[in-house]
């Protein structure tokens, strides 16, 4: 009978966990602090200034990525060396025909 017991506890923090871990990875701390507060937890300045901290460090990460991942890729990427290259072929073959 006692097993059982721990069994239904060990499923009830695993809901908690999964329900916090879905909280935070779609809204951010915020929320969670909330809770906490609902619960009775005290929770200082210093704690709600670290979730806006990593809040803000998440989101910036994300336009990061997004940034890299929705960049089209530039059609005229190596043209300038090529530029370069015809540019200085061009002169060395002036070169030679003066001599």
């Amino acid at each position: 009978m006692e097993r059982a017991v721990h069994i239904i506890i060990g499923k009830n923090v695993l809901e908690i966990a999964t329900y916090t871990a879905a909280c935070i990875f779609n809204e951010g701390f915020p929320p969670v602090l909330k809770t906490m507060e609902v619960m009775g937890v005290t929770i200082g300045q210093t704690v709600k200034d670290y979730a806006d901290i990593v809040d803000n460090a998440w989101i910036l990460r994300r336009k990061k990525l997004q940034k890299q991942t929705t960049k089209r890729p530039d059609p005229y990427a190596g043209f300038s060396k090529l530029l370069k290259m015809t540019t200085l072929r061009k002169r060395k073959d002036c070169f030679m025909h003066r001599e």
